[in-house]
Parts: structure tokens; sequence; C-alpha cells
């Protein structure tokens, strides 16, 4: 994995000692296929040769899938996917990192403010955009921050999917601005914040997803000096 640790930066989270529970993993020479089962479904995470996918047909029930590029194919033999979405995944260096919070007052957040992120993520729920992967355990790793209006309410936040300082990993996640505040700046701004703050503890690996026709939120990842790292595709096998 540490071959290419920006694609396999989930994975390689997941090394860490809190996460092993919750791992299933498969290997073929060097080919890596990981069963990943915090979530309300498990989680597919492949790397090699597209034929560790032939283990895929043994998961039984619904999962979700991180596949690259050339994997799609072989995951389609195995599992009857209902639902596929073309991805971005963005690396960022430290030496390319461009800071910018442009004024906007960006705080930290803590595990006090779950209810508030809760309220800010259901803002998306009604046009599928709220984030997928949100968990309150997230909040302790310390790496989530936020925008807040005058009445104290969270208009902008984001933070880590994963953290791990013993890999020296950070994937960064979580990130939404209420349809009502956007066009201010502020997901750049806490992205901004986000990063810089993951760079500041020494994490050496950081990155992010995209959707591929997000040309907004790639213009924004691009001026911060997020570089492209890899297409792949996330994925849903139902049954």
């Amino acid at each position: 994995m540490r071959r290419d640790p920006y694609w396999a930066i989930y994975a390689l989270g997941d090394l860490d000692p809190r996460r092993a529970a919750f791992c299933e993993w498969i290997t073929e020479g060097e080919s890596i296929l990981l069963v990943y089962r915090e979530f309300d479904m498990p989680i597919v995470f492949a790397a090699g040769e597209p034929s560790i996918l032939e283990r895929v047909a043994g998961i039984a029930g619904p999962c979700f899938f991180q596949l690259p590029e050339q994997f799609l194919g072989a995951v389609e033999q195995q599992r009857e996917l209902t639902w596929k979405r073309a991805m971005v995944r963005f690396r960022l260096e430290a030496v390319d990192f461009r800071a910018s919070t442009a004024g906007i007052a960006v705080a930290a957040l803590s595990t006090a403010d779950h209810d508030a992120l809760l309220a800010l993520y259901s803002d998306g729920d009604a046009t599928g955009e709220a984030p997928d992967f949100y968990m309150r355990n997230q909040l302790e790793d310390g790496a989530f921050f936020g925008v807040w209006d005058d009445r104290g309410s969270l208009m902008a936040a984001g933070g880590t999917h994963l953290l791990s300082e013993s890999q020296s990993v950070g994937a960064i996640g979580n990130v939404y601005t209420a349809r009502a505040a956007r066009g201010r700046g502020y997901a750049k701004a806490v992205t901004s914040a986000i990063a810089g703050h993951l760079l500041g503890r020494g994490i050496r690996t950081v990155a992010l997803n995209v959707k591929r026709q997000n040309d907004t939120a790639i213009r924004i990842y691009e001026q911060l000096g997020f570089k492209r790292h890899c297409d792949y595709w996330e994925a849903f096998a139902g049954k």
C-alpha cells in the first residue's frame, strides 16, 4: 500500500489499532482487498490486480466499493451494481499548499459541536448532498473546523473521514456548506484550515475525494495546491 499511499490512504488508516476490529483483509500476491465493517454497510477497497475482485462474490449483502478506474469491469462480473459514481482523488503535499481563508473566521470544532454538525448536514438531505460517512467519533481526532454565523448557527464545516498519526495519513472529508450560505468562500476557508492543521501535525499523506463533474470544488482544491492523483469509482451493490 505504501507504493501508492494516496490511493491506499483509507486502508493505511485502517491499520490503526482503533480500527482493527472492523477490518477483514484478503491478500493474493501483491493485491489487497479490504472489507471494512464500521458503518451500516461494508466498504470494500481494492488495490493491485483486478483478479482480486473475484473474492467479492463471497461478500454477502449490500456493500459500498472504492475501485481503481480499471477495476470496475472486474467487480461488475462478480456483483450487480445498482449505483456508481465517477470520482477523483486529490493529493496535497506540504510544498504545494497555499493556505487561503480570505479573512473568514474559521473555528476549531469539538465533540460538543456534534449536534450543530448534524443540523448543518441535514440541510443537504433533500438534495442528496449531505456527507455520506460522518460519525461523532471523527470529531475526537481534533481536525474539524467550521464557520458560524452571528446567531450561533454553523454555516459550513468539514474535517476528516479518517486520521491516523501512527500511519501519518489524513483523509479530508465531510466538507459541507449550507445551501443558503454558498458563494461566500466558506468551503475553501474550511478546507484550507483542515489541510493546514493536518500538515502542521506532520501528517505526510493528505488527500480528499471529489465527484469528477464537480468543477467548482475541483477549482477550489487546485487553488489550495491539491493535485489530481487518480480517477476512480464509488459503487454500490444492493444484494
